[in-house]
């Protein structure tokens, strides 16, 4: 069983691989359970806005999922989220960040060259730890005062790029890759203030 005392792992564990389409969302859900947190016959159950969780684990967890990857977090926190958005999908992005982001978020992306993807990733991160999901972007407020509490990273599986963001994590919070084929660097963020 994971741990969580180790320092670590002391706010968890973020776990990604190649996904496998004869394996469902709430199957890859239990056997990352059952592989890091030692939880047998876990029954997935989903809240009112489609949050999977799991009765009475002392542990929350996140999954998320884009093109050929996807990862899981499994932390002793009370909630956490995790998002993966691929750096080459194509969107009318300045019409979504009015709807999708507050002001001083995307004041803070141009001020800072902030891929707008990055951003997403991490507005959907937050929003899956607060448990409303992404339909409720605007009730959430600005990510701004809490930006210290995410990470984020840049992968590569090998021919498509990604963006990584787990909320709330530091760094003790231990990325795990399933396959050396992956590339994986810390995305470094500048703080609310910087101008870069």
């Amino acid at each position: 069983m994971l741990d969580f005392s180790s320092e670590s792992v002391k706010k968890g564990i973020i776990y990604c691989c190649a996904i496998d389409d004869s394996i469902s969302s709430d199957d890859y859900i239990k056997l990352c359970l059952k592989r890091f947190g030692d939880i047998d016959d876990a029954v997935i159950r989903r809240d009112e806005n489609g949050k999977p969780y799991v009765d009475d684990i002392s542990c929350s967890f996140s999954l998320s999922h884009s093109a050929s990857l996807i990862s899981f977090y499994l932390s002793p926190l009370p909630s956490v989220g995790i998002d993966i958005q691929r750096t080459d999908r194509k969107y009318r992005e300045s019409d979504i960040a009015k709807k999708a982001f507050e002001k001083d978020e995307i004041k803070w992306m141009e001020r800072n060259s902030i891929p707008f993807l990055l951003l997403w990733s991490m507005k959907e991160a937050y929003a899956k730890a607060d448990g409303r999901g992404i339909f409720f972007f605007h009730d959430l407020g600005s990510i701004l005062p809490v930006l210290s509490e995410f990470r984020t990273w840049e992968a590569n599986d090998g021919s498509i790029d990604y963006y990584i963001s787990a909320y709330p994590a530091d760094d003790c919070t231990r990325l795990i890759l399933s396959d050396s084929g992956f590339q994986v660097r810390q995305y470094m963020l500048p703080g609310k203030d910087s101008d870069q």
